[in-house]
């Protein structure tokens, strides 16, 4: 008995993968974990700001309740005003109480993370109610300048916290 022959031969079995598709799957996957890293980076500029500003408007809600808790600190004279000073491009901040007779107040940890205030702001506070004496506008930028923090303290002591946003033109 004869057995039928096949018209075409037995292909050979194929184990693994070529180069070919090892170099492509490989490069795919430095480009998906490059962006990742990009975008975590951009994330932990985000938080750093935020937690700054966040930490700045705590600071002003704080002062206000010390205010009008009537709280004269080392004040031991006739009280005028308080102070908050922010000083551009640095993260140092400062309240001072203006009083005839002050011991020395102690200075104010600098803001979290390296965030830099925008510019020089002098804040003046009424000493019964806390109300500062004009509307600010204050900015708080990433190290990188990538994103900013608006803070609005407004007239009439209240304090708007519009978050962190990105620059703009973006990084």
């Amino acid at each position: 008995m004869r057995l039928p022959q096949l018209s075409t031969p037995l292909a050979p079995a194929s184990f693994g993968f070529t180069i070919i598709e090892l170099l492509v799957t490989t490069t795919i996957m430095i480009l998906i974990t490059g962006g990742g890293i990009a975008a975590y980076g951009k994330y932990q500029d985000r938080q750093q700001v935020t937690a700054a500003g966040k930490e700045f408007v705590s600071f002003l809600r704080s002062t206000q309740k010390m205010i009008t808790a009537g709280d004269k600190g080392n004040c031991t004279g006739s009280l005028e005003d308080y102070r908050i000073q922010t000083t551009k491009d640095t993260s140092n901040y400062t309240r001072t109480i203006n009083c005839t007779l002050l011991d020395n107040a102690p200075p104010m940890p600098p803001l979290l993370n390296q965030a830099v205030f925008n510019s020089t702001e002098l804040i003046i506070l009424s000493p019964l109610t806390g109300i500062p004496d004009a509307n600010y506008l204050i900015d708080i930028y990433s190290s990188d300048s990538c994103y900013i923090y608006t803070i609005y303290f407004s007239s009439n002591g209240t304090i708007d916290d519009y978050g962190a946003i990105e620059a703009s033109p973006p990084c």
